[in-house]
């Protein structure tokens, strides 16, 4: 499994705390990437209920920046805001 934590900074009414975050890897060669964009951001992705996995999964439809998700990358997401 993949295992990590980040601090989630105080804004509004929320205190500042940190999230631990344990996903299961989806395929053999699984890997976490982590990217990040200035707001706002476009994403090309949708779902593929017929993806090899057998899940319905949310698959990326066309290139974003570079070192970013690739056609055919499958998103899982753990977002916040600094």
């Amino acid at each position: 499994d993949f295992e990590f934590s980040f601090e989630i900074p105080k804004k509004g009414i929320s205190d500042v705390g940190t999230a631990e975050v344990k996903l299961p890897p989806i395929l053999d060669n699984s890997e976490i990437v982590v990217v990040r964009y200035d707001l706002p951001f476009g994403l090309n992705a949708a779902p593929d209920e017929a993806h090899a996995s057998g899940q319905v999964q949310v698959v990326v439809q066309a290139d974003g920046k570079a070192g970013g998700e690739k056609v055919g990358d499958i998103l899982r997401q753990t977002t916040y805001w600094r």
